[in-house]
């Protein structure tokens, strides 16, 4: 028996105490789950699957489709390896719902100072999937503050900054396809949406 990983997901190991964790990533949709082996004193090796995100968030499903049978197709194949000597556990979200902040500014509307937007600064990004991963941890955030947001990632590049091209991602209330712009760019259409508000 042998077993590949789809070309959008890639595998990561790394060390959680006394054991292993395996946690698998997609391109587009940012970290998926992780599967945690720990070694038990009868010999046995226990696999735990943990899902990325809470139930509640929007992209949990496509997660999940995703995730659930890779997950098990990882165990099956580590089982056949281990000559069967191995017991998991059903799925299970990956730790509490928390609260993370990262690099972020509340847009308000200059006639009645209400939200307008949220912008969201991922601090590491490479692709869609690092947008995500941002999204993903300010999930209730987002969702609290209920305003069109957008992920942005990182500009960089040499001469006036405002010219320098980043991707961008809208996130709420709907997923957008990811672009890019200069923050020249994407000023002039937020203050579209601030024209647009009273």
């Amino acid at each position: 028996m042998s077993f590949q990983l789809p070309p959008e997901v890639t595998m990561r190991k790394e060390p959680a105490g006394k054991h292993w964790m395996y946690t698998f990533r997609h391109n587009k949709l940012g970290d998926l789950g992780r599967i945690v082996v720990q070694g038990q004193p009868n010999g046995e090796t226990k696999f735990t699957s943990e899902l990325s995100g809470g139930p509640d968030d929007g992209m949990h499903k496509k997660r999940k489709a995703i995730f659930l049978p890779l997950s098990q197709q990882v165990i099956e194949f580590a089982e056949s390896t281990l000559g069967k000597k191995a017991r998991s556990e059903k799925p299970r979200r990956a730790g509490p719902a928390t609260r993370h902040t990262v690099a972020n500014k509340t847009m308000t509307c200059s006639t009645c100072n209400q939200p307008t937007a949220f912008l969201i600064f991922a601090n590491e990004w490479e692709n869609e999937g690092d947008l995500e991963d941002t999204a993903r941890v300010m999930y209730y955030q987002i969702r609290e503050l209920n305003v069109p947001t957008w992920v942005i990632g990182e500009i960089s590049g040499e001469g006036n900054p405002m010219n320098n091209s980043t991707i961008i991602k809208q996130v709420w209330p709907k997923r957008a396809a990811m672009f890019e712009s200069s923050p020249k760019e994407f000023n002039a259409m937020l203050e579209g949406l601030d024209a647009g508000h009273c």
